[in-house]
């Protein structure tokens, strides 16, 4: 069945979000993410997220993978290109409210006090990736990359992720991405190189599982 790779548009974010939720019920530092509002769904969360900036910001390119034969909505991927004067904020808010991440509005936040915020935690991380091996020059970050569990191995994937590289290749520019277990694979295919790993203990947000950040860096061809 062919695969069509495309702009993702915005009537497509449902979708999105009820493939997401189907990706990340195996990755720990997904089921992490809820540990500021448990009570909602990821699926509502991430349907947020994806509204909040969807249209106002043009570093964002969403992109989608479609069968052909079915219609159905298969990957999804969203690379950051900097736009000059814009910093590009990389980790997604930390919580199922799409609020200022620093807020400290009664309601907004179910963290107990004495836990680290796990974006602070997981942004720290990206920061010494970027200070170590990126330096002060612009570059690409691949935010999300998810293929629906069912159609995983048919190469859309790779599809989103050379459609990112092809354009930092046009730009001269390096990009990175931090790698989970399941994408370090294609990552690597594409010309991402590990650069960094650090282990994270998840158990403070409630997952007894480590998470391996691996911090991956490919330069422009």
């Amino acid at each position: 069945m062919p695969l069509e790779l495309s702009r993702m548009l915005e009537e497509d974010i449902p979708a999105f979000a009820v493939m997401d939720e189907e990706c990340m019920q195996g990755w720990g530092f997904a089921r992490a993410m809820q540990h500021l509002n448990p009570d909602q769904p990821r699926r509502e969360f991430i349907e947020e997220w994806t509204r909040k900036d969807w249209g106002k910001d043009e570093s964002q390119h969403w992109l989608k993978v479609t069968d052909t034969e079915t219609g159905e909505l298969i990957a999804v991927a969203l690379w950051r290109f900097p736009i000059e004067g814009q910093e590009l904020h990389i980790e997604a808010p930390p919580s199922g409210k799409v609020e200022d991440h620093e807020s400290k509005t009664e309601g907004t936040t179910k963290q107990d006090p004495g836990v680290p915020d796990l974006f602070t935690v997981a942004r720290r991380t990206w920061k010494e990736l970027e200070t170590e091996f990126i330096g002060d020059k612009p570059y690409a970050v691949l935010g999300v990359l998810a293929t629906h569990p069912k159609h995983q191995r048919r190469g859309a994937g790779s599809m989103l992720v050379k459609w990112g590289c092809d354009k930092a290749d046009e730009l001269g520019m390096v990009s990175a991405l931090h790698a989970s277990t399941a994408g370090q694979a294609v990552y690597t295919k594409h010309g991402f190189e590990i650069k960094r790993a650090v282990e994270l203990d998840l158990r403070p947000w409630g997952v007894d599982e480590t998470e391996l950040r691996r911090g991956m860096v490919r330069q422009p061809r």
